[in-house]
């Protein structure tokens, strides 16, 4: 018998060590969904279940409650059909093999609440253009003596009025709606199960806006458990996305275009990247690897999102923790390329410092933003002082580029040379900086700016990396002298 001894390099032997951090998200992630029913603001499926619903109305009460809303009409309540027999059948399956759904609610919610006097359920924002109405679907537990209220106010306001503050009252938060459905003329011996399903279609007037949806009982307790599902009515690509984040899916797919050409660039440059310094090779791979894993993960989350309104939410944790780690690993291969140190030691320990340092302040971030598990928006905390520590760290990360650029400028002789250093920092700083720009400076704009700015901003810096690894541009940048450091 001949053995056949296959050498693996290092880079496929370090891919090995992803799978233990996939197979503890998975675990962290199906943990969380165990502990749904517990109450408190989660978003997720649940047991599993979907209910369907059909468009006979039955189960309703004998007389018609009153309501007030822009167009008048009046809710219905409807029972809860079965499953159909596919979700059965996937239910039954995932039962026996003791597995858990990973699909979990955006923009159909559900949600377990204990509070006083409201209980808000979500909020979104109809776009105007459409082909029919919108429609919103409440499914909760009959609370008597309560009101649905739809409202074009802030969260911050509606505590306001709930809890008597400000000088505002609970009862004046009627007045402020724009969508009132009283419950309190339902009698609960009418109802053959504890729960109903409503549907209301929203009037032309109210698009455009960012409405929240509360139960309101002033004076007293409120145990809800309900699941409420928004439709724009606009088709498959908009239906379930509120206003601000329709388009998504269309900068992801060009996005993906984009990633797809130049990967056929980047496979014509592993073999300059191999010949390259081992450390910075694997990091570059590394780094582009988490990059595609993370803008895959979220594309698929927009499309399934697209589709039933729940998502994949472990896609989208994964693709958040993805752009961390591709985030640090850039940092960390940029401050190594520019430190003067000439002593590799030295050089070596400052990277070390620097990058653990802001991977800690990075993924405090994320922890954060990942709680924000009803949002679509990846970087819905960017602006939140959570943020600023990691900010403020490039900030300072950039002050000791240039610090760097400086002593390397005094060495370097050649006017080439000198160019060199001079663009290449100019550049790399420009990527540090470029998110402690937005927080500073663009706190307005808009969620698909964002999201454009921060992955073509992380485009050009990879394209960039790649380019002057393999072509070993990163050599003009390495100090010769060796007391360069105590200048």
């Amino acid at each position: 018998m001949v053995e056949r001894v296959v050498e693996r390099t290092p880079l496929k032997g370090r891919r090995l060590l992803l799978l233990p951090l996939l197979l503890l998200l998975l675990y962290i992630t199906n943990r969380d969904e165990e502990n749904i029913h517990e109450g408190g603001c989660r978003s997720g499926s649940g047991s599993g279940r979907t209910v369907s619903r059909r468009s006979v109305h039955v189960n309703a009460p004998e007389n018609d409650s009153e309501e007030r809303g822009i167009d008048g009409k009046v809710f219905q309540s409807i029972e809860y059909v079965d499953q159909t027999k596919s979700r059965r059948v996937i239910h039954m399956l995932m039962s026996t093999l003791n597995l858990k759904p990973i699909f979990v609610s955006s923009k159909v919610v559900y949600g377990l609440y204990d509070n006083k006097n409201y209980s808000k359920f979500s909020k979104f924002c109809y776009s105007k253009n459409r082909k029919k109405k919108g429609v919103v679907i409440l499914s909760n537990m009959f609370i008597p003596n309560s009101k649905f209220l739809v409202l074009d106010k802030t969260d911050n306001e509606i505590y306001d009025y709930a809890n008597n503050k400000k000088g505002k009252m609970c009862e004046d938060l009627e007045k402020e709606a724009l969508f009132i459905h009283s419950f309190d003329d339902i009698s609960s011996k009418s109802l053959k199960k504890p729960y109903f399903v409503y549907e209301k279609d929203i009037d032309i007037s109210l698009t455009e806006k960012q409405l929240n949806f509360i139960i309101l009982s002033c004076n007293n307790k409120i145990k809800n458990a309900f699941k409420i599902e928004f439709r724009n009515g606009s088709g498959f690509i908009n239906d379930h996305f509120s206003c601000e984040e329709q388009g998504l899916i269309e900068i992801y797919a060009l996005l993906m275009v984009i990633l797809g050409v130049l990967s056929v660039v980047y496979f014509q440059k592993r073999k300059e990247l191999s010949g390259s310094k081992s450390e910075l090779t694997e990091s570059v791979h590394c780094a582009i690897l988490f990059f595609l894993s993370s803008n895959i993960l979220y594309l698929i989350h927009l499309i399934s999102y697209a589709f039933n309104g729940y998502g994949f939410s472990i896609f989208k944790v994964l693709s958040q923790i993805y752009e961390a780690i591709y985030d640090c690993f850039v940092i960390t291969i940029l401050f190594y390329i520019l430190n003067s140190k000439n002593n590799k030691e030295k050089r070596n320990q400052d990277t070390f410092r620097t990058a653990l340092l802001y991977g800690v302040l990075k993924f405090f971030y994320v922890l954060y933003e990942i709680e924000n598990n009803q949002e679509l928006n990846l970087y819905s905390a960017l602006h939140s002082v959570v943020a600023l520590p990691f900010v403020v760290h490039r900030v300072v990360i950039a002050v000791l580029v240039y610090r760097n650029c400086k002593k390397l400028l005094k060495e370097k002789k050649n006017l080439e040379e000198k160019t060199t250093v001079l663009f290449d920092s100019f550049l790399y700083t420009v990527w540090i900086l470029s998110i402690p720009v937005h927080y500073f400076f663009m706190g307005n704009v808009s969620l698909h700016f964002t999201h454009l700015f921060v992955h073509f901003c992380n485009l050009y810096i990879l394209i960039y990396l790649v380019y002057n690894i393999s072509e070993r541009k990163y050599e003009a940048l390495q100090s010769t002298h060796p007391y360069i450091e105590i200048k």
